[in-house]
């Protein structure tokens, strides 16, 4: 009887011994992860700030806003349009008057309200940062962010922009002539075979 006793009560301290090892392994495992997240996040982060620049989202913002602003003056248009031919008023050049004005507040205040809710600077350089952890490892994102701020990465950095102009230039140059050429090549082929099945005809 005692045995069993001192069975359970030693099986007891080791379940809970073990129970509370494995809770402190899990504990570090997870501060561990945290650490390692945070740390990623942060390097991430540096890495964005060094790649995305302001002028790059300024011009992102201005792009976004004129898609925004031209799809509804569009849409709101269309349906003031709808609106006044189906009105039996004859005052429709003083209503279409009055709806540009309010068209053209609605574009500031849309402008307004863009630039104070959206911060498309700090969306981007999210955005930049969580693509980069998807891809790159901690080491190697430190890696990436060493490069950029030596002096081939800045220069890379500076120069990426016009080489990247440049390559578009050159292909517009090079393969345009080449794609035409092809295509006129490719277009008297089929005007011999057209002329041959009127052949008979002529």
């Amino acid at each position: 009887m005692n045995f069993s006793k001192t069975s359970l009560l030693l099986f007891l301290l080791l379940s809970t011994f073990s129970f509370t090892h494995s809770t402190n392994k899990t504990r570090k495992s997870k501060k561990i992860y945290r650490k390692k997240h945070k740390e990623n996040s942060l390097i991430a982060m540096r890495l964005a700030k060094l790649l995305v620049k302001r002028s790059i989202s300024n011009n992102l913002s201005k792009t976004l806003f004129l898609k925004i602003q031209t799809g509804l003056n569009l849409s709101n248009r269309a349906i003031f349009d709808e609106l006044i031919m189906e009105s039996s008023t004859n005052n429709r050049t003083s209503l279409i008057r009055k709806y540009d004005k309010i068209e053209k507040q609605f574009t500031k205040d849309l402008s307004k309200s863009f630039q104070e809710k959206i911060d498309l600077h700090k969306v981007l350089l999210q955005i930049n940062a969580d693509v980069y952890k998807e891809f790159y490892t901690t080491s190697e994102l430190k890696s990436l962010y060493r490069f950029y701020k030596s002096p081939l990465g800045v220069k890379f950095l500076k120069t990426s922009l016009k080489m990247l102009e440049r390559t578009e230039q050159k292909n517009i140059e090079i393969l345009y002539p080449l794609s035409l050429k092809v295509s006129q090549e490719a277009q008297q082929g089929l005007q011999s075979k057209v002329m041959e099945l009127f052949q008979d005809d002529i």
